[in-house]
């Protein structure tokens, strides 16, 4: 099975029954054909969450980064395997997913932003909170490591809401360059911080 498949595979993403787009999605995932990324952002905007979840996670395994803004997007969802989903997938996007993942932590209203983003308005139940959004967001920039920390730092983004993720990715990595310039932007000493969110 290969790039002779992917056309079907396309088409199944519409299919009725929901198991059939699900498992369309995954196999278009692995085969990783640069075709099927626009049809699966589309799948992310399934109405079945496994749909959504498999299209995260094929969008992940392909790696194209026109995908970034919709898994960004996906970390609104109310159901946690799809915003789980979406976070795997950001950091197997890696580098192309840093300024915009930035963009959203630094937003005041990340879910406004994001809703007036989509092209139709989703139901208030899909919506997932702010404060969700930007742990969800944390999460990636921490799984990304060194890149995408570095460029927190120097963009001065470090703020109380979301400073353990930031603290605890530090700590983790530990490169002294990003330790200098965590506690110059922000006066703090990595250590204290480190006992105060009681990382070990």
């Amino acid at each position: 099975m290969g790039a002779v498949a992917v056309e079907p595979l396309i088409e199944a993403l519409r299919d009725q029954d929901a198991g059939v787009r699900r498992a369309a999605a995954e196999v278009l995932g692995r085969i990783g054909d640069a075709r099927t990324v626009e049809p699966l952002i589309q799948a992310l905007r399934d109405q079945d969450a496994g749909v959504r979840w498999a299209a995260a996670e094929a969008l992940g395994w392909i790696g194209d980064a026109r995908a970034v803004e919709p898994l960004i997007q996906a970390l609104r969802a109310r159901d946690e395997w799809v915003r789980r989903a979406a976070v795997e997938a950001l950091v197997r996007i890696g580098a192309a997913a840093v300024e915009p993942l930035i963009r959203a932590l630094n937003s005041d209203r990340p879910v406004r932003e994001l809703e007036r983003s989509l092209p139709s308005r989703p139901g208030p139940q899909a919506l997932n909170s702010d404060q969700s959004v930007r742990e969800a967001v944390v999460k990636a920039i921490e799984r990304i490591g060194s890149p995408a920390l570095r460029a927190l730092i120097g963009r001065r983004i470090v703020h109380p809401r979301y400073g353990r993720g930031v603290v605890k990715a530090i700590h983790r990595e530990h490169p002294p360059y990003l330790v200098v310039e965590f506690e110059n932007v922000t006066g703090e000493r990595i250590l204290d911080l480190r006992d105060d969110f009681l990382l070990e």
